[in-house]
C-alpha cells in the first residue's frame, strides 16, 4: 500500500514539475508572438489556460469567442446595455477567458470576477486592473451586496457541481442578481454527452443516458481529486489542482427539462435554453430574476 501511495506521490509530482516547465515555455513563446504582433491580448500561463480553455493559445481566444458571443447575443437581447451603470459579473472566471472580449468590447461597463482558484484571480488582476476579482469559497456566499449585479455570467462552472452545490449556488446568485436581471450559466448537455462526456467522467455512455432519462441529471466526482488533496501542497500555487475545491467536485450533465423544472425553485424564470451554442458544445441556459422579486 505505501509503495503504492509513493508511486502515486510520485506521479503527480512529476506532472507538476511538467506544468511548471511548460509555463515557462509558454511564457517565452507568449513574449516573441507579441514582439511580431500576432498576440496582443493577455495570455495566462500553460497550466491555468489547461484548466479552462485548452492546451494552446489558439484554443484559448477561440474559446473566448465561442463562449463570449452567445452570452452577449442573450445579454442584448433582454435589453442589458453594458453602459457605465451596469454590473456584470463573471462566476468562476477562471484564467479570464471572456473577459478578454468583454472588457474590450465593453469598456463603459462595471466588471467584478469571482473564482476559488487563487492563481487565476491573480492572472485577472494583473491582466485586467478595472475588473474588480477575488478569491471566493467554494460555497457561497459572495461578498456583493442584495440585488446588486445587472448580468451574472458563468461558462462552465454548473458542469462540475453536485447537486446540494448547484442549488446553493443558484440561490446566492438569484440573491445577488437586481429584479429584472439576468443570470446565464452554461451547462453540459445532449450535444456534450454525443461529443465527450462519456469519455472525460470515464462512465459508460448508456448508464449516463439512462440516469438522464430517470432523474434529468447525472454526476459524477473526480476520480483522482481525493488523492490529490491528500497529497499536500503542489510545488506551485499556479499547477494546484485540488486545494481550493469543496468535498465533491466533478462531471454534471443536464437535461433542458431538469433545468426548466427545478431551477425556479431558486427564484428564477427560465427564459430559455439555447442547446449546444457556448463554445459550440455546452447549452446556455437564460435566467431572469423576475422584477418584482
Amino acid at each position: 500500500m505505501s509503495g503504492t501511495k509513493k508511486s502515486s506521490g510520485i506521479y503527480w509530482r512529476g506532472r507538476e514539475f511538467v506544468k511548471l516547465l511548460m509555463n515557462q515555455y509558454q511564457y517565452l513563446k507568449v513574449a516573441i508572438l507579441r514582439l511580431v504582433g500576432v498576440v496582443d491580448f493577455p495570455v495566462p500561463p500553460n497550466s491555468n489556460m489547461r484548466r479552462t480553455s485548452g492546451a494552446t493559445i489558439k484554443n484559448y481566444f477561440a474559446a473566448a469567442l465561442t463562449t463570449y458571443s452567445p452570452v452577449v447575443t442573450m445579454a442584448r437581447f433582454y435589453g442589458v446595455k453594458f453602459d457605465s451603470s451596469t454590473k456584470v459579473l463573471d462566476f468562476g472566471c477562471g484564467a479570464g477567458t471572456q473577459l478578454m472580449p468583454m472588457t474590450r468590447h465593453f469598456p463603459d461597463a462595471q466588471f467584478f470576477a469571482v473564482d476559488v482558484d487563487p492563481s487565476s484571480i491573480e492572472f485577472v488582476r494583473k491582466s485586467y486592473p478595472r475588473v474588480d476579482a477575488y478569491t471566493s469559497s467554494f460555497m457561497p456566499p459572495l461578498k456583493f451586496a442584495d440585488g446588486e449585479m445587472d448580468l451574472v455570467y458563468s461558462a462552465s462552472t454548473f458542469s462540475h457541481f453536485d447537486l446540494p452545490t448547484q442549488r446553493a449556488w443558484l440561490k446566492e446568485l438569484f440573491r445577488i442578481t437586481k429584479p429584472g436581471g439576468l443570470v446565464l450559466p452554461t451547462m453540459d448537455g445532449s450535444r456534450s454527452l454525443a461529443l465527450y462526456f462519456s469519455k472525460v467522467s470515464r462512465t459508460d455512455k448508456k448508464e449516463v443516458e439512462e440516469k438522464l432519462r430517470q432523474e434529468g441529471i447525472f454526476y459524477k466526482e473526480y476520480e483522482w481529486l481525493k488523492e490529490l488533496q491528500k497529497r499536500g501542497p503542489a510545488l506551485n500555487a499556479k499547477v494546484d489542482m485540488s486545494s481550493y475545491f469543496g468535498d465533491s467536485y466533478g462531471n454534471t450533465v443536464m437535461t433542458p427539462e431538469f433545468v426548466r423544472k427545478n431551477w425556479p425553485a431558486a427564484g428564477f424564470e427560465v427564459l430559455g435554453i439555447a442547446e449546444g451554442v457556448s463554445g459550440g458544445v455546452q447549452d446556455l441556459i437564460v435566467l431572469r430574476r423576475p422584477a418584482t422579486s
